[in-house]
């Protein structure tokens, strides 16, 4: 499980793309995130 800073709990696949978790977690945002191709 990973806290957010809004205070949200989200579970993060141990597989997730390197560049898709630097965005998450930068405190910038507006990053773009790209879709999980895992996911329909």
């Amino acid at each position: 499980m990973t806290l957010f800073a809004d205070g949200s709990i989200h579970i993060i696949r141990e597989k997730i793309d390197p560049t898709v978790f630097e965005a998450m977690s930068t405190i910038s945002g507006g990053e773009k995130v790209p879709p999980d191709p895992n996911v329909e």
